[in-house]
């Protein structure tokens, strides 16, 4: 991990010291000096020249910028501040930097990272650990522009998607508007086709005698376009007449499906963003960009063969194993966990890894992770003397839901078998009965992890 000016990153190398991958790629375009490529043999940044501090008999306004070790950007802020220490003092902080083991490390604005005794006024303090201060500095917001892009990628092609399905939404709406004109445009076609000496040429509209659904006798105007004689006029109302001509029942099971499936896309942004491992995010989203690919049947809906994509007993193109839909697996007293991390990853822990006798957890009417308990033997027994595992596996629930911030989240628990799939497009969206429900902070998994293979009291006494 390199903090250093004017950039810091984080490079994997090999046992030659090879570079396998860098968070920030340095071609020899940017840095003439050094490239940080994939690749390439790691070459460190330059040493500094000059003369250590402890060389020096005094300090001087000018030396700053030539004492080994010490950055432009630090020099910088001492010449900003010379005011407030003597320059013996300042020559002494200099040379502690080289002889203490504990100092202040400081973040100044920028992002430039100094190790340094004086505190800078606009300075964010990184505690005296230097280790982690660089984790601080560089490595979490390496992570959170990684995470950002991941995210705003995500954003920009569920905004598509939805933005298409809310399209179709409309025009199934105008097609069940148009619906109810349906035997207006046939009969107004039939009195056309009935009456085609009565019809004026170059006529923009004819009235015609015709009767009604009693039987009654009315006179029907009917608009014309008059660049077509009387009987290609007749043609159009016959095809308007079968655009509109559809079942409503069909169109509004269709609309309510295209609604959940839409709702399901929002619900499953804000379970992504539940996520804090940046492994576990980038597959995930991973999943949903491909999920949602164009070259996805029904533009992202899919059908259920589909939702199984990459199933280690599948193949994809050429022989190619691919990986199951992204979830997390955890062990308990026997007990095997599974967490969904995206839509099709809930629905492949729910109906595809779990029994009927399996139990099924879901934070109580928010988003969140579909959340496994395989082995089960008694629901019961997890609800008595196994309770810190169905404790653990709520918390994780509610970690990975729109709660995880809260201090408690309710969260539903029942057996698989009472867990069923909604038809439509929708891929995870689920009904369940039975359920028990139990209110647990979303924190609580990780304290239960922490506490390792402590026997179970231990773990009950956290609970409590």
């Amino acid at each position: 991990m390199e903090a250093t000016e004017p950039t810091g990153n984080l490079i994997v190398l090999n046992e030659e010291r090879k570079i396998e991958e860098t968070a920030r790629h340095v071609p020899p375009d940017v840095n003439q000096f050094r490239t940080i490529l994939p690749g390439h043999i790691y070459v460190p940044p330059p040493n500094f020249e000059g003369p250590l501090p402890s060389e020096l008999e005094k300090l001087d306004y000018e030396d700053l910028l030539q004492i080994k070790g010490i950055g432009r950007v630090l020099a910088r802020k001492i010449g900003e501040n010379w005011d407030q220490r003597e320059p013996a003092a300042w020559l002494s902080m200099l040379r502690s930097v080289y002889t203490e083991e504990k100092m202040p490390n400081q973040r100044l604005p920028k992002g430039y990272i100094t190790r340094f005794p004086f505190q800078f006024p606009e300075a964010e303090q990184l505690g005296e650990d230097s280790f982690l201060a660089a984790e601080a500095g560089v490595l979490r917001p390496l992570l959170t522009a990684s995470r950002t892009r991941l995210l705003r990628e995500l954003d920009a092609r569920i905004t598509r998607v939805i933005k298409s399905r809310e399209r179709h939404v409309d025009g199934l709406l105008k097609q069940l508007e148009n619906s109810a004109e349906a035997d207006t445009f046939k009969r107004k076609g039939e009195l056309l086709l009935a009456n085609l000496h009565a019809v004026p040429p170059r006529a923009e509209i004819v009235t015609l005698r015709g009767w009604n659904s009693e039987g009654h006798e009315e006179m029907v105007k009917i608009e014309l376009d008059p660049k077509l004689p009387p009987s290609r006029n007749a043609e159009r109302y016959f095809k308007k007449y079968k655009k509109a001509h559809v079942d409503p029942l069909k169109i509004q099971e269709e609309t309510a499906a295209l609604k959940s499936a839409i709702e399901e896309l929002k619900e499953q942004r804000e379970l992504l963003d539940a996520i804090e491992s940046p492994a576990q995010l980038e597959e995930a989203v991973r999943d949903v960009l491909d999920w949602l690919a164009p070259s996805g049947k029904a533009n992202g809906a899919g059908k259920t063969d589909r939702l199984f994509k990459g199933q280690k007993s599948k193949k994809g193109k050429k022989g190619k194993k691919e990986n199951d839909p992204p979830h997390a697996r955890y062990e308990m007293d026997g007990y095997i966990i599974l967490v969904g991390l995206s839509a099709r990853g809930n629905r492949f822990v729910t109906f595809k890894l779990a029994s009927g006798d399996d139990m099924w957890l879901h934070a109580h009417e928010m988003p969140s992770a579909h959340v496994i308990i395989k082995n089960v033997r008694d629901r019961e027994e997890l609800e008595g003397e196994k309770s810190h595992v169905l404790a653990f596996a709520a918390s994780l629930a509610a970690a990975y839901s729109r709660g995880k911030e809260a201090v408690s989240v309710l969260v539903d628990y029942t057996e698989r078998r009472y867990v069923r799939s909604v038809p439509g497009q929708a891929v995870a969206l689920v009904t369940y009965t039975q359920p028990g429900t139990l209110r647990v902070n979303p924190r609580l998994w990780k304290e239960i992890k922490d506490a390792g293979n402590e026997k179970a009291d231990k773990l009950n006494s956290i609970l409590k």
